[in-house]
């Protein structure tokens, strides 16, 4: 898990790195509410759908 979730933010900071002020198109769904309500959601339920009982 902590690797899906690194992945994107290093991709992010190396790109941030070459292009000052690129990082900000990537990560714009995060000052959005109802596009990071979305993402929690979709993450939950195929969380629970891949989870073996």
């Amino acid at each position: 898990m902590a690797i899906v979730v690194a992945a994107p933010v290093i991709r992010t900071a190396l790109a941030e790195l070459r292009r000052p002020g690129s990082a900000r198109a990537p990560w714009a769904f995060a000052t959005n509410a109802r596009a990071l309500t979305a993402a929690a959601l979709s993450t939950a339920v195929l969380g629970l759908v891949g989870m073996p009982i």
